[in-house]
């Protein structure tokens, strides 16, 4: 095995489970939002997407970033552990407090009635999220991710049955409310039950500057991050109601179903493994290359795939009246390689000590992403899902020379793993528009059904022919699913 090989089959073995946790809580919360689709209006969805804005920035302010430290610090001990715990505490409640108080004003700033009552419904969850953290990183950090796992598929299983209740009783948008709270109930029963740690009443000022001076490169990342990623639904919205935001919330739902399964599931068990390998400088690079060439064999044939067929799978699962969500759709899935292997660069970065240079490119993503939806939004929604994907395109390449400059690693190099696979789905994607163009007849089962087989089987062919090394690493490592699951269920 090579010098990185029992680093990588470590890294394997929990992005299986990893990817187990985010595949399935991705499929129950996707086989949910199917179900809605059918029940619920544009605008409850419309209501619910920005209502969920406001509830992840108050929960990035909870974390502070303090979780990220719980992995990369090489001498943690339990006087860090009570003290991330309390500044959590303490600013979980302040928070649901001012989100009790401030859930009109709100509503009167993003012009939507009917917001302000399900944010104070929502309010709860900034409490259940600060009491989860230490526990949900300590797991994270122990690469236990079998419990993870388990985790997750629970509480979005009674999510799920929570809100198809709800939304069966004529609820609306009340019925996601009700799934998150679900959610995080159990999440936090769950992963208090998993781990033996316990707050005792003891907080270090010491430990908290250093905790802090960490965290808040990584807060304003994740802060301007959500502006990355949900800046668009913010202006739709705002500009042109909950019901166009609702359809473009739709659109982008289901483009973020590729990223949560594929990116989140690498992610953490990447910055956990990074972090190991901090200080074996070529360990360290091996494994970054190893990473991001592994994230675009997985994402490229998702994001294209998925994009070509969009229209059949709008129509068939999740219903004729979300057809002007598709357009959209379509133009965000272009963006999630470049958001894939950007997280890759994130972890990167982490890992190696250095989270002011992921504040940095936040920033940078988040300004470029404020200034093109301002210029695009009078174009409509389309134009603002299309600026979305130009700027994670064109801030790649940056990304590539920060690398370069921090960890030495090659822009050329990335280029060359990465060009494999992107000629693979180049062809996959013209086999796909031939097989669509001489089956447009064909009803949409069949078309879809067809299309998924030309796909995946253009793809494998290409991919084995343009980077049979990779191809062989995946089989040996059964991330394909073929062969021994006892080496990959492992903890």
């Amino acid at each position: 095995m090579s010098a990185v090989g029992i680093s990588r089959l470590q890294a394997l073995r929990g992005a299986t489970w990893s990817a187990l946790e985010s595949f399935g809580g991705q499929a129950i919360s996707f086989l949910v939002f199917l179900v809605l689709a059918r029940l619920l209006s544009a605008r409850d969805f419309g209501i619910i997407a920005i209502a969920n804005i406001f509830v992840l920035i108050a929960q990035y302010l909870i974390f502070q970033g303090l979780g990220q430290a719980i992995l990369q610090f090489e001498d943690l001990d339990d006087a860090h552990l009570d003290t991330v715990f309390w500044i959590n505490l303490a600013i979980g409640v302040a928070l649901l407090l001012a989100t009790l108080a401030g859930a009109s004003a709100a509503e009167s700033w993003i012009r939507t009635p009917g917001l302000g009552p399900i944010l104070r419904g929502l309010a709860p969850v900034l409490l259940l999220a600060a009491l989860t953290d230490v526990p949900n990183n300590l797991l994270t950090r122990e690469l236990r991710f079998r419990r993870l796992a388990s985790r997750t598929l629970v509480s979005y299983a009674a999510g799920a049955a929570a809100a198809i209740f709800s939304a069966t009783r004529g609820a609306g948008a009340w019925s996601l409310v009700a799934q998150q709270l679900t959610i995080w109930l159990v999440n936090f029963l769950m992963l208090w039950t998993a781990t033996p740690w316990r707050p005792r009443l003891h907080f270090c000022p010491a430990r908290a500057g250093r905790l802090l001076r960490f965290g808040s490169h990584l807060l304003w990342a994740d802060l301007v991050g959500l502006v990355n990623r949900r800046s668009d639904q913010l202006f739709v919205s705002r500009f042109f109601g909950p019901i166009i935001g609702g359809f473009y919330s739709v659109g982008a739902r289901v483009a973020s179903l590729v990223s949560e399964v594929l990116v989140r599931s690498f992610g953490r068990v990447t910055v956990s493994l990074l972090s190991r390998l901090q200080n074996d400088g070529a360990r360290f690079n091996a494994a970054v290359y190893e990473a991001a060439e592994m994230q675009s064999a997985l994402i490229l044939p998702a994001a294209v795939g998925l994009a070509i067929v969009a229209p059949d799978v709008c129509a068939l699962f999740i219903g004729p009246k979300w057809a002007p969500a598709v357009p959209i759709m379509q133009a965000l899935l272009l963006a999630c390689p470049f958001d894939a292997l950007s997280t890759v660069h994130q972890s990167t970065l982490v890992a190696r000590g250095r989270p002011h240079w992921c504040s940095s490119l936040s920033t940078a993503h988040a300004l470029a992403n404020v200034a093109l939806f301002a210029l695009l939004i009078h174009w409509g929604p389309l134009a603002v899902a299309a600026g979305y994907a130009i700027r994670a395109m064109l801030l790649y390449m940056v990304e590539l020379l920060v690398l370069r400059h921090v960890a030495a690693l090659s822009p050329a190099r990335f280029l060359r793993l990465l060009s494999p696979q992107a000629g693979a789905a180049l062809l996959m994607a013209g086999a796909l528009l031939l097989t669509r163009e001489h089956l447009k007849y064909a009803p949409p089962p069949i078309l879809l059904g067809i299309s998924i087989l030309t796909g995946a089987a253009t793809y494998a062919g290409a991919a084995a022919l343009l980077n049979p090394r990779l191809v062989a690493e995946l089989w040996s490592y059964r991330l394909l699913g073929i062969g021994r699951a006892r080496a990959a269920t492992q903890e």
